[in-house]
């Protein structure tokens, strides 16, 4: 199975029997057929033309698209069709009237927690990156998920998203000094970025929560309905509770070996008039292929992409009540 990722404006997908046919107008490019039946995902990060034909294959076979630049929060298009269930749904959405909604944001937060200790702790082991101790007082903020007899007010989710801001703070601080000062990374700024590391992140980011949400699809959530980050006209926030367990394994990572290694130069970024950093269309084929390898790296008996669909398949199992707890996605360094 592959991922079709378009960056170059222009591109033209249309359909030739069981095949999308990308051509890519006046440009001297090959055209590119790539059967449909091996296409798990489309990815446009351009400005790109799908014809009816396309479209037909694409809900046809069920294949997922995301945008990244349509919107600022990027756009998702996923034919389900049959996917879910009401029992499913139902489940998620009574989760929210009972303690199971303080269970699974607790372990959402303790999981994001975690995981930045924990990528600290792989960078200092196999990079040989002195940790101070940030480290440890980010694990000290892990919430304990034990005794929670209340449902998720307001009041306990503000506490869980100060302990995930405090965690936050400490990690990019810690980052500062493991960035090469070449990339100026003085703190995480987000909209705009205005660093390169920030940048990746954003960008990565979106991809990410592209990918999440598939999974989420799959298993017959409600992409809406979310626990920890509270609901909004649409805000995908239960892909937002779930994307907390997997950015520093599928993303952070990934930046910040690119810039480790100094793989990174000046004329991969653009600067706006407001200083905000865009990634060029080199860079991100390059940073879009090393994620789409991690989203394919094998931990234990499953690639990261199948790490997400069965957290999410063991979240709505919780919802049920088929099993007694919620146990997130975490990063383990051997």
């Amino acid at each position: 199975m592959v991922d079709v990722v378009l960056v170059d404006h222009g591109a033209y997908v249309q359909s030739e029997g069981d095949n999308f046919l990308i051509s890519f107008g006046g440009s001297t490019k090959p055209k590119v057929y790539v059967p449909v039946v091996k296409t798990e995902s489309i990815l446009v990060d351009c400005k790109a033309s799908f014809t009816s034909g396309a479209f037909d294959l694409i809900a046809k076979y069920g294949i997922p698209v995301v945008w990244n630049s349509l919107f600022d929060n990027g756009m998702v298009l996923i034919p389900y069709g049959t996917n879910g269930s009401a029992e499913i749904r139902r489940s998620q959405y009574l989760a929210a009237t009972n303690t199971k909604s303080n269970q699974y944001a607790t372990s959402i937060v303790s999981a994001a927690i975690r995981n930045k200790a924990n990528l600290l702790s792989w960078l200092g082991r196999y990079r040989n990156i002195e940790i101070s101790e940030n480290r440890t007082k980010i694990r000290n903020l892990i919430p304990t998920t034990k005794n929670l007899s209340q449902i998720l007010d307001e009041e306990r989710r503000n506490q869980l998203m100060t302990l995930e801001a405090q965690a936050a703070k400490l990690y990019f601080q810690e980052l500062t000094n493991i960035i090469p000062e070449r990339y100026n990374f003085k703190k995480r700024t987000r909209r705009p970025a205005t660093d390169i590391f920030s940048a990746l992140l954003n960008y990565g980011y979106a991809v990410l929560k592209g990918k999440i949400t598939m999974a989420t699809i799959i298993v017959g959530m409600d992409i809406y309905a979310g626990f920890l980050h509270v609901d909004r006209s649409g805000r995908e926030s239960f892909v937002l509770d779930a994307i907390e367990e997997f950015r520093q394994i599928c993303i952070d990572v990934v930046a910040i070996e690119l810039l480790i290694q100094e793989k990174v130069e000046q004329d991969h970024i653009e600067v706006s008039e407001d200083n905000a950093i865009q990634l060029t269309k080199e860079l991100k084929k390059l940073y879009l292929q090393k994620i789409y390898e991690k989203f394919e790296e094998i931990i234990e008996d499953k690639t990261l992409f199948q790490w997400m669909i069965y957290q999410t398949r063991e979240a709505s199992k919780f919802f049920r009540g088929q099993i007694d707890g919620y146990q997130p996605f975490i990063f383990k360094v051997k």
